[in-house]
């Protein structure tokens, strides 16, 4: 089977779009027109029920058509190029916008360095994963191979994202709020910093991994994935359809887990300090009182600058020694 025909793409050199398939129709914006016509239904029922998404559900619309379209300008470009540094500039473009989303649309709470570490996290695995399963899994060669490392690359992007988003907001939620009594009583009895957030720290992996889980569970068997789909609308043969989707959803599943399981982590080593201490300061989102973010991170930059120069003087938290609780009571 040719991998061009799998992801609907250009041989090297020829720039034709789409496949050169006699069975295959060929879609024009008519036909997107047409299938978007079934959003008028969602639209009716917002209005009828007052639930104010008509505007928010047009808008997503079109976005989607809007950015999609962009994109395959871009992925055809790129793909007829077939050049290393333009499939890098392409895939550090993806890593980079994905840790904005993840950190700046997807998450309610963030902690400080949380976009850099998501970018590390979400870079270091989905490059990594994407890489290796391009030259062994898929056989590509060069590994590079714009048809099939930049698809994974996205994918693998597009589901770390839920899975840092739902890992990261955990643990921020529990720390940010009444809900960390149970950490702070385990570090004042005397645990380390990762011994009290242990507990946290299984929760969101379970929490992020249980979707891909769950999708796993029931592909083939209720549902129909859409990568399986738009191959097999793409003309491409069944059996290998289904090899591709085995491959690829293994491939971003345990992508999803390694890039939480870092995320996760670097947000637990910023939050509790290295002292044992949380600190719910380094907590910082968008307040109730209507105080932009910006306001909270130029506070919370703030206050960490006078903790340091009072930690400088001898005066400040930073030069206390933590002892337990119960050597205190005695």
């Amino acid at each position: 089977m040719n991998v061009h025909v799998l992801f609907n793409s250009t041989s090297p050199g020829n720039g034709t779009y789409p496949p050169e398939d006699p069975n295959t129709p060929l879609l024009t914006n008519f036909n997107v027109l047409l299938a978007s016509v079934s959003l008028l239904l969602n639209a009716i029922l917002s209005l009828s029920l007052n639930l104010r998404l008509s505007t928010p559900l047009l808008v997503a619309a079109l976005r989607c058509f809007v950015q999609l379209s962009l994109l395959g300008v871009i992925l055809k470009t790129v793909f007829t190029s077939q050049n290393p540094w333009t499939v890098s500039a392409m895939g550090g473009a993806l890593v980079i916008l994905g840790a904005w989303e993840a950190t700046w649309n997807r998450s309610k709470r963030r902690f400080e360095g949380m976009f850099w570490s998501t970018l590390l996290s979400m870079g270091l695995t989905c490059v990594i994963c994407a890489s290796l399963a391009s030259r062994w899994a898929m056989g590509s060669t060069p590994w590079w191979s714009p048809e099939r490392f930049i698809p994974v690359l996205g994918m693998s992007l597009g589901n770390a994202i839920a899975g840092i988003s739902v890992g990261v907001g955990y643990v921020l939620n529990v720390l940010g709020t009444a809900e960390r009594e149970k950490v702070e009583l385990s570090l004042a009895f005397g645990a380390t910093r990762w011994e009290a957030t242990r507990p946290l720290l299984r929760e969101a992996i379970r929490l992020a991994t249980l979707p891909s889980i769950t999708q796993m569970s029931v592909m083939g068997l209720i549902s129909i994935p859409g990568t399986m789909t738009g191959t097999i609308l793409g003309g491409a043969d069944v059996d290998q359809a289904v090899k591709y989707q085995l491959v690829l959803i293994f491939v971003i599943s345990g992508c999803t887990g390694v890039a939480t399981v870092m995320a996760v982590w670097a947000c637990l080593a910023v939050v509790v300090d290295e002292r044992h201490r949380v600190r719910p300061e380094r907590i910082y989102g968008k307040a109730k009182n209507g105080e932009s973010l910006w306001s909270k991170w130029r506070k919370s930059r703030a206050a960490k600058k006078a903790a340091r120069e009072e930690a400088m003087n001898g005066s400040g938290p930073e030069n206390t020694e933590r002892e337990p609780l119960l050597s205190r009571v005695n």
